[in-house]
């Protein structure tokens, strides 16, 4: 079975195009340069990474996309990734057990989907008192079952995260409460998950806020203090998508027109605010 290697310095990019029982021994068998800087895994059928992943160094790697490994049932610890920026977990059909990321010293970038073995995000995920010490930007998408994300509180955790991207996970109960610093949030949820966010209390830092499918959320079915800090700062929300909509006196879309025609400068105001409606 052919493997389609291409390795261009500083890049390397495995490709598997078919059943290969040897997967494991030629993926082992590759050592990767030590000025690689992005690795990109895609289709590999083995159910084990290299071992490298977590030996090496590699101290100027900065990017990690592993895509479409659906027989892998393990991941790396990625303990010695202190450099990696960027980290891309796609299409791990068998993997149940996330390492401690939170760990990764210099990590900017996580995104996670289509992991359906995923059920739970805990102190594995964090892998100690404190966690994601650097983390900008955070996305779970496709996530089919995945239930609890526990947080804990405290500055340790999450101090820098400023986009938060949740998408298509449909049995994910609740939120952590603390994200001080969140100034992007996009969701894809129920109705029940959003509201439980805002009621926590989570994102006391929003610009921009882009909601998806909650067609039923209601201006009412939201805490007062959150409905007054709309009203009161038209300014807040600097971009809103609200797909599905109506305008019925109490949907989210009312609510933030209801803020701009408190503003006394509209034309100020319009050059910093854009207001969006998917219909």
């Amino acid at each position: 079975m052919e493997a389609f290697l291409t390795h261009f310095k500083p890049f390397l990019a495995q490709e598997w195009d078919a059943d290969c029982e040897l997967a494991e021994k030629i993926l082992q068998g590759l050592q990767p340069h030590q000025n690689l800087t992005v690795l990109e895994i895609e289709g590999y059928l083995g159910k084990t990474f290299p071992r490298w992943l977590s030996e090496l160094t590699l101290p100027n790697l900065v990017e990690l996309t592993l895509n479409t490994c659906v027989r892998c049932e393990t991941l790396p610890e990625f303990n010695q990734l202190h450099h990696l920026k960027i980290l891309v977990l796609n299409n791990l059909l068998a993997i149940n057990r996330l390492p401690a990321l939170g760990q990764l010293p210099s990590l900017k970038v996580l995104k996670l989907s289509v992991l359906p073995g995923v059920k739970c995000l805990g102190s594995d995920f964090y892998g100690g008192d404190g966690a994601f010490f650097t983390l900008e930007e955070l996305e779970l998408s496709c996530m089919s079952e995945l239930e609890e994300w526990f947080g804990v509180a405290g500055p340790e955790f999450f101090p820098h995260l400023s986009n938060l991207t949740i998408m298509l996970c449909p049995k994910l109960r609740a939120l952590p409460s603390d994200f001080p610093l969140v100034k992007e949030l996009s969701m894809c949820c129920d109705d029940k998950l959003l509201l439980s966010a805002f009621e926590s209390g989570a994102f006391l830092n929003l610009e921009k806020l882009d909601i998806q499918n909650c067609t039923s959320l209601l201006k009412s079915s939201l805490p007062q203090v959150l409905i007054e800090r709309f009203r009161s700062n038209p300014g807040l929300l600097h971009s809103m998508s609200a797909s599905g909509q109506c305008y019925n006196g109490d949907s989210l879309v009312d609510l933030f027109a209801e803020s701009l025609n408190d503003v006394q400068n509209r034309s100020e105001l319009d050059r910093e605010i854009q207001y969006h409606f998917v219909q």
